[in-house]
């Protein structure tokens, strides 16, 4: 199991007071002698000082779940709730860093600004009186998308992925947040009633936010080298772009089962970020991928920010003229007939624009005439009974109305005849 991006290995048996080591029958129950909280018997054997401990007078930590260079992150007990959450805790030898401390503030920031089911929801935010702080975000029960196997990986999966980390992004954009450190280790897959890969993006601690004065520098090169942007990689500064390239190099790595540019060289990787093409994707045996996809990936790889998708809404448009996406959209158990030939049809009018530019420029009176055959209904599609029963009677009004008047006129000789 995983939650904010690391590995959560299940335990058995009965938890324990950290303090007293008295047995209880379950984590999180109260030792009234310590005044503190039982936590599992295979936590007991670490050092860390925070667990069965009470944070900030509401969470209680029960198991350390992952450790990153900032700081730890704890499966808690919110109280009063009785929710379960992902304590995200600044390293204490980090607190009296200013940099840290303004990078713990700005996921707070970018992931307070954002609401969506494919990005963690962050629940609350603070600084205990011991000067501890904390993110507390939605505990996600999964499991993190490099630990997928290959037997589970399709050409429709891979587009289904890649739909939900382009909407996570789409929202991110909207609102002018750059993620900057997408990899396989932040894109999180969890089993929901109506999806079993639904994704979660992760760990906004290196976002930028654009007109904001607590971007990055220029000159700072932050990230994860082999899902870097070659901006990322030159400290240059970064777009919405950066995060369509990392996307590129993890779309990559699902295909073929390794990035662009593997390397044990940091340095390394990152300068062919910048001055090496990626070789040509050549998909996984078990895997058919189309040409279309695998254009697809290689613009998202684009070195020159021109060629490569610029926001998260334009890759989401070319994505869905693909036959993978297509496949996967309709094979949805929760999407109707009715929804999967929509997606055809949008699929349909996004390659038109797509191809729009490719175009040459058309008369201005073949487009009113184009426009006018657009309003005629489609032969495939005739109108209703009813709605043809009336349309006729319309055009020929006029002669039903002299033939009623003729009609009328004879009836009224008739009678006065009689």
């Amino acid at each position: 199991m995983l939650t904010g991006g690391l590995f959560i290995e299940e335990t058995k048996g009965l938890a324990i007071c950290p303090a007293c080591q008295r047995e209880f029958a379950n984590r999180g129950d109260f030792c009234e002698k310590d005044g503190l909280y039982a936590i599992d018997k295979e936590d007991f054997k670490t050092t860390d000082s925070l667990l069965g401990r009470k944070i900030d007078g509401k969470y209680i930590a029960l198991r350390r779940v992952g450790r990153g260079g900032m700081g730890s992150v704890y499966e808690a007990k919110q109280l009063g709730l009785d929710r379960t959450v992902a304590l995200k805790v600044l390293s204490q030898s980090l607190k009296n860093r200013s940099q840290a401390f303004e990078r713990f503030l700005r996921e707070a920031e970018s992931i307070g600004r954002i609401s969506h089911h494919n990005i963690v929801k962050l629940y609350d935010f603070g600084v205990d009186p011991n000067g501890l702080a904390y993110l507390a975000m939605e505990f996600v029960d999964g499991r993190v998308l490099s630990s997928l196997a290959p037997s589970e990986l399709s050409a429709q999966l891979v587009a289904h992925i890649c739909m939900q980390i382009l909407s996570a992004l789409k929202v991110a954009h909207n609102n002018n947040i750059i993620h900057r450190d997408l990899k396989p280790e932040n894109i999180m897959l969890s089993a929901t009633s109506s999806d079993e890969y639904c994704v979660k993006v992760l760990d906004f601690g290196l976002a930028s936010l654009i007109n904001s004065s607590r971007i990055s520098v220029v000159g700072e090169a932050l990230g994860t080298p082999w899902y870097m942007s070659p901006e990322q990689a030159t400290a240059s500064q970064v777009t919405f772009a950066s995060d369509i390239y990392s996307l590129g190099c993890i779309l990559y790595e699902l295909i073929s089962s390794k990035p662009p540019f593997p390397g044990n060289r940091p340095y390394n990787v990152m300068m062919q970020h910048v001055n090496a093409d990626p070789p040509e994707l050549v998909s996984r045996p078990e895997l058919e991928i189309s040409n279309e996809f695998k254009a697809f990936v290689m613009r998202c790889l684009q070195k020159k920010l021109s060629r490569r998708y610029k926001s998260a809404k334009s890759a989401i448009r070319a994505l869905q003229t693909l036959p993978e996406w297509l496949a996967a959209s309709l094979s949805q158990p929760r999407q109707s007939i009715r929804i999967g030939m929509k997606q055809l049809v949008i699929a349909a009018e996004t390659k038109e624009e797509l191809s729009s530019d490719l175009l040459p420029a058309v008369d201005p009176a073949q487009q009113i005439s184009a426009e006018h055959q657009k309003a005629v209904p489609h032969p495939l599609k005739p109108l209703p009974l009813y709605m043809r029963v009336i349309q006729t009677l319309w055009q020929h009004r006029l002669w039903l109305l002299l033939s009623l008047f003729i009609i009328v006129t004879v009836v009224f000789i008739y009678w006065g005849l009689q």
